[in-house]
């Protein structure tokens, strides 16, 4: 196979789920700037692999592998400053238009990421499973635990807030 038929079928692959990625690395962040980053970083990656990828199939699965391992550092960059908002009540933050992604960085790594594909990037249980390699009812125990832990989170940071107002 030549370079350009290589481009030409990683182009293919890139561009049947690139909607929905970049919707999911946005809404990992919520920074449009970051997020355009993370996805060119993303993409030059599997690029720079998708050679050695066997099977076109896991393409998806491996784009998005790619784009959670990136986004790990900047979580916990971001996580901190959240808490220390949320411990200083600060309520002009909690109205703030961003609120609702930015709690999912409290969530654990896999939670948060399963939320955000089920919510924002509005995949269903069965290819949020096959994009993560994990059984179905895993995916349904982690969407489960991570409504829950949401719900502690926003029960104890502040009594006022409704988990019902925040739109994931």
């Amino acid at each position: 196979m030549n370079q350009n038929d290589i481009q030409a079928r990683f182009m293919v692959l890139y561009q049947q789920c690139e909607p929905k990625f970049s919707r999911f690395v946005l809404a990992q962040i919520n920074n449009s700037d970051d997020a355009k980053d993370i996805v060119s970083e993303s993409v030059t990656i599997c690029w720079e692999r998708f050679k050695k990828l066997n099977n076109p199939i896991v393409f998806k699965s491996y784009l998005y592998k790619v784009a959670i391992n990136i986004l790990k550092a900047y979580y916990r960059k971001k996580s901190k400053k959240l808490v220390q908002n949320l411990q200083e009540n600060d309520f002009e933050y909690q109205k703030h238009e961003n609120f609702a992604t930015d709690i999912l960085t409290l969530l654990k790594a896999k939670e948060r990421v399963v939320a955000t594909l089920f919510y924002v990037s509005e995949y269903n249980i069965k290819e949020i499973a096959e994009i993560l390699n994990k059984s179905e009812s895993n995916i349904k125990v982690i969407l489960h635990r991570s409504r829950n832990r949401l719900k502690m989170i926003l029960s104890t940071e502040n009594d006022l807030l409704d988990i019902k107002k925040i739109k994931l």
